[in-house]
């Protein structure tokens, strides 16, 4: 983000105020209480809104300006080579919020709350990250060549806010320890005692092993089942044989008989053959 251009009309303690900001680094002199840093608290308002500004709405416009007169501020930068301008204002005595950003001459957002949104999503950070990433207090620079290196280190990460992270950081490496511990005692809770594997493996290979024994006796099964079909079809047979026979048996038990009534007729023939004879 590049400044071009400032123009604050009824905020704070400035009427109006016009600032070119040319290439290369750029010096804001004053004494203590000019408004030095309400310029910089003028540009991050017109990006952010009531959000980024120290005191409540009502304290933001100038004392002594009419009821009619609005507090505005133009904010004018490049980035990622496109040139933004932002202008936010306040308006009537129930100081009405306002906003427009434009991107290379064109509307972009429109209205308070979506101008800032833009904003946000266009710098990817909120007004907090937004001071702690650009602005640095005074009273904080000067204490900076005071302080031991270790002091002006943390001083630094607090103003960028790194410091937050930092525990965010190591709170989330903690937790990260706690559930590695936790992972290893459930770990320690699943192993077999006796291979010291984890029993699920063990159980797995059971139930490999189970199922092999399971397709053995299933195989084995059939092949009885197999063995029962043929002899099943060959006492069917045996049966179908033995009725044949028996009725074989039944047919030469009748000739028998006949043969026997027949040879009985034959012999009561001979006798009266004889006793004919005699007479």
């Amino acid at each position: 983000m590049i400044l071009k251009s400032l123009m604050v009309t009824n905020f704070r303690k400035f009427k109006h105020v016009e600032i070119d900001f040319p290439d290369g680094v750029v010096g804001v002199l004053g004494l203590n209480g000019v408004g030095k840093s309400t310029l910089f608290e003028a540009v991050a308002w017109a990006l952010y809104g009531p959000v980024a500004a120290r005191t409540s709405a009502d304290r933001i416009k100038r004392d002594g300006a009419s009821p009619s007169e609005s507090c505005r501020v133009t904010v004018e930068f490049l980035f990622n080579e496109n040139i933004y301008k932002v202008i936010r204002e306040m308006t009537g005595k129930t100081l009405s919020s306002f906003a427009v950003v434009t991107m290379n001459g064109k509307i972009a957002a429109q209205g308070a709350e979506a101008a800032t949104k833009f904003i946000q999503k266009l710098f990817g950070m909120d007004a907090k990250s937004f001071f702690t990433s650009l602005f640095a207090k005074q009273k904080e620079l000067n204490t900076l060549s005071t302080m031991y290196a270790s002091e002006r280190k943390q001083l630094i990460l607090r103003m960028l806010g790194i410091d937050a992270l930092d525990k965010t950081i190591k709170n989330v490496r903690s937790d990260i320890r706690k559930t590695r511990d936790l992972i290893e005692h459930y770990n320690a809770s699943l192993k077999d005692e006796l291979t010291g594997r984890l029993k699920k493996e063990v159980y797995r290979e059971q139930i490999i092993e189970k199922e092999k024994k399971i397709k053995e006796v299933d195989r084995v099964l059939h092949e009885k089942k197999e063995k029962i079909a043929f002899i099943e079809k060959k006492l069917k047979a045996a049966e179908e044989n033995k009725w044949l026979t028996q009725k074989k048996y039944e047919e030469m038990q009748r000739k028998l008989e006949e043969i026997r009534k027949i040879k009985e007729l034959h012999e009561r023939r001979k006798r009266l053959e004889k006793e004919i004879e005699k007479l």
